[in-house]
């Protein structure tokens, strides 16, 4: 399974993941990185989107391990992660993924959203940038 990054506003400030491919194995390092690097050489922070749809990606690593550089990366360039997914699998693997690691997890969590759309992905960075002190919860 491949990922292809694009800006998703004219602004350049939110990155959009679309998956290639209905199932698979993929290594979401990369992606993140990748991510990183585009806010960082744009002059900021990139936020992202990743647009699952129905679709179901796997990591390649134990879900545990995509923590690690999520927190790495959150310190250079990347904001925050909106994962848009109608899919009630993939859903319950990002909740176990968090509950599995509550040193990490709940770090994460601040950064992480599940939204059910696009646009509702859209509006909640528009949200969260305009008042990142307020307290949405990661909702699934």
């Amino acid at each position: 399974m491949r990922i292809h990054l694009h800006w998703d506003n004219p602004e350049q400030t939110i990155v959009r993941w679309e998956f290639e491919g209905w199932i698979g194995v993929l290594d979401y390092m990369i992606g993140i990185n990748d991510t990183a690097s585009m806010g960082i050489q744009n002059g900021g922070k990139a936020d992202t989107i990743l647009n699952l749809n129905l679709k179901l990606p796997l990591p390649n690593r134990h879900p545990r391990e995509l923590i690690k550089p999520v927190l790495a990366a959150r310190s250079y360039g990347l904001g925050y992660v909106v994962v848009v997914t109608r899919n009630p699998i993939a859903i319950a693997i990002i909740r176990a993924t968090f509950r599995a690691d509550r040193n990490t997890g709940s770090q994460v969590q601040h950064g992480l959203y599940v939204a059910g759309s696009l646009d509702a992905a859209r509006q909640l960075i528009t949200q969260l940038r305009a008042d990142p002190t307020q307290d949405i919860q990661m909702k699934m």
